[in-house]
């Protein structure tokens, strides 16, 4: 593994879900591999890194050292989605406090329905809405469960140096860059909507973290 501690920008290239098809995810990946997709970037002072989807579902045994063997690029870090659940929850706490906030563009409502946290965003100058949940409270759970969206608005504000008041995200392998210049996420195309919400969310807590992100969605193959 290369010293990816002060790396310019920090490529999510590959995203593992254990309760699906883990092989045709890796297939993904390694396809854009064999295309040329990544080329440029080795020599942009890239951080490879993976998610593990692990919120629902167990990691299977000898997981790790399987990806790190399939992937044609290997990851400079692995990190698991249910680390950011302390960020997301720190982002709802922010969001809730500032009920009712106007921007130039958005308008954040709050609305508690059952236990869950609703988010509508009104962009007023593309007069578009965006409605979905913040967290969720399910039957066995005695705190909120952040949404998808949330989490990984939080995942990526930590992965470009947010201050989350020192909550702080140890990789299961590797390290994250420190603040890089920018984020670059490589994903399919069914993860478009849950992106475009997580986006938003960013856009609200800081515009300029938001500017600094970008996106790069493929179809299956």
């Amino acid at each position: 593994m290369v010293d990816c501690r002060f790396k310019m920008i920090s490529i999510e290239y590959c995203h593992i879900d254990p309760s699906a098809q883990i092989d045709v995810s890796i297939e993904e990946t390694n396809r854009l591999v064999r295309m040329g997709f990544f080329d440029s970037f080795f020599l942009k002072e890239a951080s490879f890194g993976l998610m593990i989807d692990d919120v629902h579902t167990d990691i299977p045994s000898g997981l790790l050292e399987y990806l790190t063997d399939k992937l044609l690029i290997k990851p400079d870090v692995i990190y698991l989605e249910s680390s950011f659940i302390p960020p997301a929850l720190f982002i709802i706490n922010y969001l809730r406090c500032t009920l009712h906030k106007k921007t130039n563009e958005f308008q954040i409502f709050d609305e508690l329905s059952n236990q869950d946290v609703l988010m509508r965003i009104e962009n007023t100058s593309y007069k578009t809405s965006s409605e979905f949940l913040l967290s969720y409270r399910q039957k066995m759970e005695k705190e909120n469960m952040p949404s998808c969206p949330t989490l990984v608005a939080a995942s990526y504000l930590h992965r470009l140096g947010y201050n989350f008041e020192g909550r702080f995200i140890s990789p299961l392998l590797g390290q994250f860059p420190i603040a890089p210049q920018s984020l670059l996420n490589v994903l399919p195309a069914r993860f478009l909507n849950v992106e475009d919400k997580a986006h938003a969310l960013i856009k609200v807590i800081d515009e300029g973290f938001s500017n600094r992100i970008g996106w790069y969605f493929y179809p299956p193959e």
